[in-house]
């Protein structure tokens, strides 16, 4: 295998990890906002209501790639994403 060969695969590679780690980051992102204002209407509720709802999202939240692929192999339909011409 040559330079090229290395680099190129590196680049897959680079390119592949950041569309994972975007991908988590904003659904995690919305996750949490929802979670916080779930939270923020239940205020007058029990303490233990609130912490209950932010344990249930702090252990969804690593799960949310798993469930985004399995939607996307179930089929779902997709909006298409233009990128720049190579």
């Amino acid at each position: 295998m040559n330079a090229f060969a290395w680099l190129d695969a590196l680049d897959r590679l680079g390119f592949a990890a950041m569309r994972y780690l975007l991908s988590a980051l904003w659904q995690s992102s919305l996750l949490f906002v929802a979670t916080f204002a779930l939270a923020w209407f239940l205020r007058k509720r029990r303490a233990s209501v609130r912490y209950l709802i932010w344990v249930a999202a702090l252990l969804v939240a690593p799960l949310l790639p798993v469930l985004t692929s399995g939607v996307r192999h179930a089929g779902a339909p997709q909006a298409p994403v233009s990128v720049l011409p190579t």
